[in-house]
């Protein structure tokens, strides 16, 4: 018995929109989507249609590539010539079948329930299924933590369950009562236009009700871990991205969508700051949190704009480096580097500063043509082209100066 009646609307969570087609009568999206509807759109990230069919099966032509874990069941994946092919199970019966193209950009949940919470759970945890297979698309991805914000700043709390995430977040919100919380669960991480790494509330918070449409840039990532006593540290950015990986909701199936998610995992290392932070469960964990990442840190933006303040006054900025990025070609052996007005003739491998899209970029030369050059931020996937008189900087070696 296949079923069939129409209802869509339209949804937008961070920086993708996609639509739902309803056409089950025993599927109403659950409470917690409502926030995130916005009016029609006529060009949006994904679409789901939903329908029930209780004699639907899994056709023979259809080749199983893996099969992950899930809170709502098993998912077996599937791939066949159209595209792909998910199906949920209980390990007892098939609960529902996904069928997607082969970028997962258009699907059709099939339900094999009439129960309307099932119905409900797994029309919910579709959508965040194929949110995670298009969010790299769109540079954002899901995320298991808890968010707080203080002072519209975002506070990541990030490891396994368990560790203590909401109990921090429930802390810092009682240590400080201008703090909330934003998302206690599965928030949104994105890069903003601006540049800045930001994260979105969502309709997937896990048992706590709090479904909040509003973004705010990010404080930093902490890795929790429980410690008879409190202590944070800074992270250098190849142990920040092997910490934060494990929480990142990945579903990749194929070599180029994982590049892609690995590659954008290391552009919100490069653009934040992640910490470990070894906490006792206890109101004196959010005062030490608090009073710790209040120490003066720059962003790369503070950084940029400090550096154009030098140049204003006919200064240069000398600074050592922490780990490679900023390094220039040919002296990994050197560590004291400056950001100089002063350009020599630019080589590739080069690092210059430059105006771009009305912001400043510290980015690394790839490829020189006749009045302009070719960059790319170190763990960036997209390049800029740059005019040569647009650059108004470059990094060097203190003893090149």
């Amino acid at each position: 018995m296949k079923i069939d009646i129409g209802r869509e609307k339209y949804f937008e969570i961070a920086n993708l929109s996609f639509n739902i087609s309803n056409r089950c009568p025993f599927c109403l999206l659950l409470p917690s989507f409502t926030p995130f509807e916005i009016a029609k759109e006529q060009n949006v990230d994904f679409h789901l249609s939903i329908a029930v069919d209780d004699q639907e099966s899994i056709m023979q032509e259809n080749q199983l590539v893996t099969h992950f874990s899930t809170s709502f069941g098993n998912v077996n994946v599937y791939i066949n010539k159209t595209g792909y092919l998910y199906e949920i199970t209980n390990n007892i019966e098939s609960l529902g079948v996904i069928y997607a193209n082969q970028n997962n950009d258009n699907a059709q949940l099939i339900l094999h329930t009439t129960d309307c919470l099932k119905c409900q759970q797994l029309a919910s945890s579709s959508v965040f299924m194929l949110y995670a297979l298009n969010s790299v698309k769109k540079e954002s991805l899901i995320i298991h933590a808890s968010v707080s914000i203080l002072n519209d700043e975002a506070y990541i709390f990030y490891g396994p369950s368990g560790v203590g995430k909401s109990t921090l977040s429930d802390n810092l919100c009682a240590f400080f009562p201008e703090a909330w919380i934003l998302n206690d669960d599965n928030p949104v991480i994105f890069v903003n236009s601006e540049g800045y790494v930001c994260v979105s509330g969502s309709p997937w918070s896990g048992k706590r009700r709090f479904y909040i449409n509003k973004s705010y840039i990010v404080k930093g990532f902490f890795s929790i871990k429980q410690h008879k006593r409190n202590k944070l540290i800074l992270l250098d950015n190849r142990t920040f991205l092997q910490e934060i990986m494990p929480s990142c909701c990945r579903n990749a199936f194929n070599s180029v969508d994982i590049l892609d998610f690995v590659d954008f995992v290391y552009d919100i290392v490069t653009k934040t700051r992640g910490y470990i932070y070894f906490t006792q469960d206890s109101l004196d964990a959010a005062e030490y949190l608090k009073n710790k990442i209040s120490e003066k840190h720059l962003t790369n933006q503070q950084f940029l704009s400090l550096v154009m303040f030098a140049f204003s006054n006919n200064c240069n900025v000398r600074f050592v480096v922490n780990g490679n990025s900023m390094y220039p070609t040919f002296k990994h052996d050197k560590t004291k580097v400056i950001i100089s007005n002063k350009i020599d003739k630019i080589r590739v491998g080069d690092i210059i500063l430059a105006k771009y899209q009305n912001r400043c970029i510290l980015h690394r030369v790839m490829k020189i043509n006749i009045d302009k050059v070719t960059t790319k931020g170190d763990g960036n996937k997209s390049t800029e082209t740059i005019k040569l008189s647009d650059i108004i900087g470059m990094v060097k070696y203190w003893e090149d100066e």
